[in-house]
């Protein structure tokens, strides 16, 4: 019977003492977690060393996380709660808002940018036979990703009555969206880049205008014109945007500087300067690479 017993109480500490092992090495694993949190992909780390350097994850050191917890409960929390409502309701809307300011200010730039070349069109003879001269139009593209930042732009700006509601609900939904908005860009360089780009919002086209204001013929693009024709278009549009660059039409009061390169900069890999010599009867030529004329 004695034998039967010890057995028995031995298989009952034997399981105990596993149990207990597996329950520690789940606390261990808690105690970790909270120290270094684990993310999922293309999150951003998180730790708390900086803030705990004397916590160690080991399950005898369970009353020192107990203290943590009761610490940032009745203390820390209150702060940071203070600290989370001054950027939401300050820092963080007016970020969004100067975004949203900014691209509008770009948007009106392109329309001003639109009525200034359409304006010097309107002196660049095209067809001098028939009369006729260009004119720009612009319309939404219906691009699908510019019409999703634009949306969730929108939903992220808060509704001042949820700003200074008491609901808890309502902050923490504040906070998301503006949290799905900044992660939707920051994390896609490429989309990020073509959404902020305000001149892909729009489909630019040329038609042909007659004396009298009517319309010759429409170039939504170029595939069916001659290299000739294509030329010829080309180089009335580059006319009107190097008056605009220069400034010649100064009605508006523009200050774009002396130089127009930056109308092809994008387009071109090296530059030709062709300047008079003193004589005033031969010329030079002096060329550079666009990386040069960068520096």
């Amino acid at each position: 019977t004695h034998e039967k017993l010890l057995a028995m109480l031995r298989r009952e500490y034997e399981e105990a003492s596993e149990s207990e092992n597996k329950a520690a090495s789940r606390l261990e694993r808690q105690m970790q977690e909270f120290i270094s949190p684990s993310v999922k992909p293309g999150e951003e780390a998180l730790s708390w060393n900086g803030d705990y350097p004397d916590l160690v994850a080991e399950a005898d050191n369970l009353s020192d996380f107990e203290a943590v917890y009761v610490k940032i409960k009745e203390d820390e929390i209150v702060e940071l709660r203070a600290k989370f409502d001054q950027y939401l309701t300050v820092s963080l809307k007016q970020s969004i808002g100067n975004l949203n300011e900014k691209l509008r200010s770009w948007n009106r730039e392109i329309h001003d940018a639109i009525r200034i070349l359409n304006r010097n069109l309107m002196k660049i003879p095209f067809d001098k036979a028939a009369g006729t001269h260009l004119q720009l139009e612009m319309r939404p593209s219906g691009d699908k990703d510019h019409k999703e930042f634009d949306r969730l732009l929108m939903e992220s700006f808060p509704d001042v009555r949820d700003l200074i509601s008491d609901s808890e609900e309502k902050r923490i939904g504040i906070y998301k969206g503006i949290r799905t908005f900044l992660d939707r860009y920051r994390k896609d360089d490429a989309l990020r880049s073509k959404v902020l780009d305000t001149r892909k919002k729009y489909v630019f086209s040329a038609k042909e205008v007659n004396a009298d204001e009517s319309t010759k013929l429409y170039y939504q693009n170029t595939a069916a014109l001659s290299g000739g024709e294509k030329a010829k278009l080309t180089y009335t549009i580059l006319a009107a945007s190097i008056a605009y660059q220069f400034n010649l039409d100064d009605s508006d009061n523009l200050k774009k500087g002396p130089f127009g390169i930056n109308i092809v900069e994008g387009y071109v890999s090296s530059l030709h300067l062709l300047e008079k010599n003193e004589d005033g009867r031969t010329s030079r030529v002096s060329g550079m690479t666009i990386e040069e004329y960068r520096c």
